[in-house]
């Protein structure tokens, strides 16, 4: 199983497309979350219960925040997450014994 199959396993992702894998560095993940209506939290505290899955999941030592934040965009229909108006949330996941 890759990190990515992983990562939608552990976190249950209705829409795995949601979340674009990096060639560089490795095991560098963005995950988009989509929103019509701006949402009344920012986007850290959108993702704490993320992370705290991702770190429960992969050990706190293994899971790097890279970055976080907002990307507002006009609406445009039928459009992957990334098209449109979200939160995202860049961060890295290192095997076992490997810090992020």
């Amino acid at each position: 199983m890759t990190v990515k199959e992983e990562i939608v396993k552990v976190l249950g992702l209705s829409n795995p497309n949601n979340l674009e894998e990096k060639k560089k560095p490795k095991n560098t993940f963005i995950f988009y979350k989509e929103y019509y209506w701006r949402p009344k939290c920012s986007p850290e505290e959108s993702f704490v219960s993320f992370v705290t899955d991702l770190k429960v999941a992969f050990g706190e030592a293994n899971v790097k925040v890279l970055e976080c934040g907002d990307k507002w965009k006009p609406f445009a229909g039928g459009k992957p997450a990334k098209d449109n108006s979200h939160y995202f949330i860049k961060f890295t996941i290192s095997r076992e014994g490997t810090p992020a």
